[in-house]
């Protein structure tokens, strides 16, 4: 019975690790499902970024039409005025 003692002794020990070895196996799942669902959201994020980009260069693009016709829009206005 003594020499049996130590190793009856093991098996709690050995089971509390096993336990722990499960509970932190779970934690570990669950963070990797949350970083594969921050991954998705950063790449909807990105796309969303280029989105608006291309409608931002596509703003600036029609904005510098409407400056370039004002401006002629101008020089016309004032060849008429000189021409009075």
């Amino acid at each position: 019975m003594k020499k049996l003692l130590p190793h009856i002794i093991y098996i709690p020990i050995i089971a509390f690790f096993i336990f722990y070895a499960y509970i932190k196996a779970s934690e570990a799942e669950k963070q990797t499902q949350l970083a594969f669902a921050q991954s998705e959201l950063a790449q909807k994020n990105e796309e969303d970024a280029r989105k608006q980009a291309t409608i931002a260069d596509e703003q600036a693009a029609e904005a510098r039409k409407q400056e370039r016709r004002a401006a002629e829009a101008y020089v016309e206005l004032e060849a008429c005025k000189s021409k009075k």
